[in-house]
């Protein structure tokens, strides 16, 4: 499916986010098959599309970090995942930086690697489910029903 999706003649009128995306998982999906040829190449033209389209993003998420896994040279490996974290903390993407810190442990072979940018990421996730909880509290409690029939019902 992913191939297909790839093909040169659906590109032409597909969204380029979409087929960037497209080829950064079929890259990764190469890669899973130990087609590392066929993953470098997807995963390159994925990242040339990302940047010509300016998907800064969807490149940190995808094509950088599925480059990291491909990668045989850790070194290399930690400074594609570094760049990749870099773009995931100008975005404000905890969630991503998180991910990109634990692939980075599993790059490493080392589960008890703990970066030095770990404590900053609990306290930025504890941190955005406080704000959360107090904007909507109702919505995380999952009382969004019976508080918005309490507001009706005092105005």
């Amino acid at each position: 499916m992913l191939q297909d999706a790839c093909q040169p003649t659906r590109r032409q009128c597909s969204n380029p986010a979409a087929v960037a995306r497209a080829l950064a998982d079929y890259g990764d999906a190469c890669r899973a098959l130990g087609q590392h040829s066929k993953a470098a190449a997807a995963l390159e033209e994925a990242q040339c599309l990302q940047i010509d389209n300016q998907l800064e993003g969807d490149r940190s998420e995808f094509a950088l970090a599925h480059r990291a896994e491909l990668e045989t040279n850790p070194a290399r490996a930690l400074e594609l995942l570094g760049e990749t974290k870099a773009i995931q903390t100008r975005l404000c993407n905890v969630l991503g930086e998180t991910r990109s810190t634990l692939l980075q442990a599993r790059l490493l072979h080392n589960p008890s690697i703990r970066p030095k940018e770990w404590p900053t990421l609990q306290r930025r996730r504890q941190g955005a489910a406080a704000r959360a909880f107090r904007a909507r509290p109702w919505a995380i409690t999952g009382l969004a029903g019976k508080t918005a029939a309490c507001r009706r019902s005092h105005w």
